[in-house]
């Protein structure tokens, strides 16, 4: 583990003995995902997919659903073949796909007012409304456009107050007791000039930027849910950390076990000049705000914190109502492709002595082949369905310690191309193939034996066959 990173459970340690100390958060996208706000590369998404629909009439049903990995596939290979366009990841893909989809700027203030206006503060943000009751956080400044944060405060008679883009006076003013600073980097779409492209990014006001470099310098810093690609943004950090200090940055990150690049460099430049910085692995906002709020307030707010949370879980269940058949004519058919699974609560988890230097998912695969195991790698370790010895064998030698069984919670199966999702749905595509005999990829996809027809596409020709794409998506969340 590197020694930039600080384990969770030290972390929450580390606020809790300096809980008196007010902090000073910065949020980003995700912080807001479980809010109904969606991600940026989600809106990314949906932006090329209008450009894409705009450019294709007729093609909208086709490509309705955007959570399928082949429709994606299919409308980026359109974005590529037309040329102009960003590479798939890169980090100019948000400004240039949201100009070029909305190049008014009105439009985009629109957009985001329909992204906002149904979003609720989930959990996270009433937990950090808690905090700062008991003094624990001064402000929360953001990327996001969407208020939760001052919505949050006032529902907990916080006084928010708001600064963005057209208010920015308002940063200078002496903070009073029972007032939560919420400052908006990118302008807010209720009264702000929304700042979304890239060349709008690069013209960040200098007032808000030079408060935020004074107060990095100043204060305990927690970033949750950023991801770093705002290049002003991430220069005021660097110029905050580029002076002498002694204060601390905790930037924590969601899904990796250790920091992206541009966030090690500024956190190693932050400890060069005095300042305590860590890399903190999280299971996102939410979680990580249950386990501060818990571990710092008195026990005098732990029933209503413990309300909050119990309240937000039941809210966050989809309505769900029995499945009925109507009273249709008898030549009416009704299809379904979806069944109902249940999949194990537990995989076999070890690590191995020697990792690829790339394509570890290749390897994995490869080592495992031929034997009744399937495996993918999650966070230097292997994951495993199969028995023990069968696990071993494949391994052999490589296998360095214990094999151990692992409870599978339900935020595991949260993404559909996370990794424990890809396990089971590997261990369900063999299990089929094996018992009705049909081919597969051992990934994702079966086929029938039989040949139903050849076409020629110039001069390739192909076989055609019967098919089916396998996915596994967790429908609601659990009564």
């Amino acid at each position: 583990m590197s020694k930039l990173v600080l384990p969770l459970d030290a972390f929450i340690r580390s606020i809790g003995i300096n809980k008196s100390v007010p902090h000073l958060f910065f949020l980003g996208a995700g912080a807001s995902v479980s809010s109904g706000i969606p991600s940026a590369e989600q809106c990314i998404w949906e932006w090329k997919r209008s450009i894409f629909l705009s450019r294709n009439p007729g093609l909208k049903e086709q490509f309705s659903e955007l959570s399928l990995a082949t429709v994606r596939e299919r409308i980026q290979e359109w974005l590529d073949r037309q040329g102009g366009f960003p590479r798939r990841g890169g980090a100019e893909e948000y400004g240039f796909y949201i100009e070029t989809c909305f190049p008014i700027a009105n439009d985009r203030r629109v957009y985001f007012q329909e992204k906002v206006q149904h979003a609720q503060p989930h959990i996270g943000y009433r937990l950090l409304c808690q905090l700062a009751l008991i003094g624990m956080v001064r402000a929360v400044w953001t990327t996001n456009f969407d208020a939760l944060t001052a919505r949050a405060a006032s529902a907990v008679h916080l006084t928010p107050v708001e600064v963005g883009i057209d208010s920015q006076h308002r940063i200078v003013r002496s903070q009073r007791k029972g007032e939560l600073l919420c400052v908006s980097m990118h302008g807010d779409y209720r009264y702000d000039h929304l700042k979304n492209t890239g060349a709008e990014l690069q013209e960040q006001e200098s007032q808000l930027c030079a408060e935020l470099v004074s107060q990095l310098q100043e204060s305990h810093v927690i970033v949750v849910g950023y991801s770093g690609r705002d290049t002003s943004i991430m220069e005021a950090f660097r110029k905050a950390y580029s002076s002498a200090g002694s204060g601390t940055l905790y930037w924590c990150g969601y899904g990796n076990i250790e920091p992206p690049e541009p966030v090690a460099i500024l956190l190693q430049l932050a400890r060069r000049n005095g300042y305590s910085a860590f890399y903190v692995p999280t299971e996102g906002f939410d979680d990580l705000l249950i386990r501060l709020a818990r571990y710092c307030c008195g026990e005098e707010r732990q029933e209503e914190i413990n309300q909050l949370i119990a309240d937000m879980g039941t809210s966050a269940r989809k309505d769900r109502s029995p499945f009925q058949i109507g009273d249709y004519p008898t030549q009416t058919i009704i299809k379904s492709n979806a069944f109902e699974l249940e999949c194990p609560s537990e995989v076999l988890t070890f690590d191995i002595r020697e990792w690829p230097v790339e394509h570890v998912w290749s390897f994995i695969r490869k080592t495992v082949e031929g034997c009744p195991v399937v495996a993918v790698p999650f966070r230097r370790k292997i994951l495993a369905l199969g028995v023990i010895d069968d696990i071993k064998d494949a391994f052999g030698d490589n296998i360095k310690g214990k094999i151990e069984r692992t409870p599978v919670t339900e935020t595991e199966f949260r993404y559909e191309d996370g990794a424990v999702v890809s396990l089971m749905r590997e261990a369900l595509i063999n299990a089929i193939a094996q018992r009705t005999g049909v081919n597969t990829d051992g990934k994702s996809e079966l086929w029938f034996n039989k040949e139903l027809k050849r076409i020629r596409e110039g001069r390739v020709e192909y076989s055609i066959y019967d098919s089916v794409l396998v996915f596994l998506r967790r429908v609601g969340t659990p009564q």
